[in-house]
Order: C-alpha cells, then structure tokens, then sequence
C-alpha cells in the first residue's frame, strides 16, 4: 500500500483566492452550477480565455441558459484587469494560459487591488492548478508480508535515486550484527 496526502478543491481555491477550480472540458451544466453557487445575483460575467472557440463555446452555454447574463470577454489578462476595474463584473470566468500576463498574475494582481479584490473567481482551465500536482510532505509505504534487509535497502535506494537525483550516490554497507 502507498499513501500519500492529496489536495482538494478547497486546498487549492484557498491557496489561490478563487471561489472554483474547474478543469476542461466543462459542460454548460457544470458552468451553470458553479457560477449560481459561487456568487449572489450574478449578471454582469467577465470572460477570460484567448481561444476564440473555447470564448465562443462558453458564451454559447451562458446564453442558452436564460439566465439574462451580459458577457465581457477579455483575451488577455491585462485587458481583463482593465475591464475589471472599468466595469466592475459580479464574475470572472479566468483561463489560467494567457498571452502576456498569464492567469495566475491576474489573480496576483487583482489581490492586490483593493477596487476588484472581491470580485469573485472560478478558474476555467485546462491544466492542474499550479502546472504539478503537489502531494505534500508525508508518503508512507507499506508492504504487506515479510521484507528482507537487501530488498529495504534497495526499496530506500531507490527512493532516494527518486527524489535526490543530483545527490552523490548512497554508499551504505551492511554489517551484520554478531550478537544475533
């Protein structure tokens, strides 16, 4: 058995100070839930994403549900920061890969400002939240039955070759011990 600690949404729309994490392709269902639970009242949406058909895709799925949403779009972020400050949108919809200043600048610098600070988020993209999925600090390996000392000291070779791969190669002797 392996174990290792994993982070959820919750985890990763804290660390990054948004209210949604959804990962495409999204389906106008999906969308349409997720922005009625992120946000009260919301009708005025600030699009973010430089794809033209994704940016159509998504504007198409807003529309067919009747829900009387006027859609901003931006196809950069510092346009998007620009329409946020101007036209104070109740949501944005962020794609994270952007030309210039990308999705996570954004989110820096929208923090940062106290006029579009509050302006929710949910980040509509098609990678992980940061590019890598980060299992924390704690891994635990169980093996099941007996383990000979040769095979541990291979398991924890190649465990080290794994996550210390520019460290000088271990060099361990095994000595075994007289007494029993």
């Amino acid at each position: 058995m392996i174990q290792c600690w994993m982070p959820g949404e919750r985890e990763v729309t804290e660390k990054m100070g948004i209210v949604r994490y959804l990962v495409k392709p999204i389906n106008g269902e999906t969308l349409l839930s997720s922005i009625q639970a992120s946000a009260n009242k919301v009708k005025k949406i600030l699009l973010v994403e430089d794809n033209l058909e994704s940016q159509q895709l998504m504007v198409r799925q807003l529309s067919n549900a009747r829900m009387g949403y006027r859609v901003l779009r931006a196809g950069d972020g510092r346009q998007a920061l620009q329409i946020m400050r101007e036209q104070q949108p109740d949501l944005v919809l962020l794609d994270l890969i952007l030309p210039g200043e990308d999705g996570q600048q954004v989110l820096k610098t929208k923090s940062q400002d106290p006029l579009i600070r509050d302006i929710p988020v949910i980040v509509i993209s098609s990678i992980d939240p940061e590019g890598r999925y980060n299992l924390g600090n704690h891994f635990t390996l169980f093996h099941p039955g007996e383990l000979m000392v040769m095979e541990f000291v291979a398991c924890v070779l190649s465990f080290s070759e794994i996550l210390f791969p520019s460290a000088e190669p271990a060099r361990l002797a095994l000595v075994e011990n007289p007494g029993g």
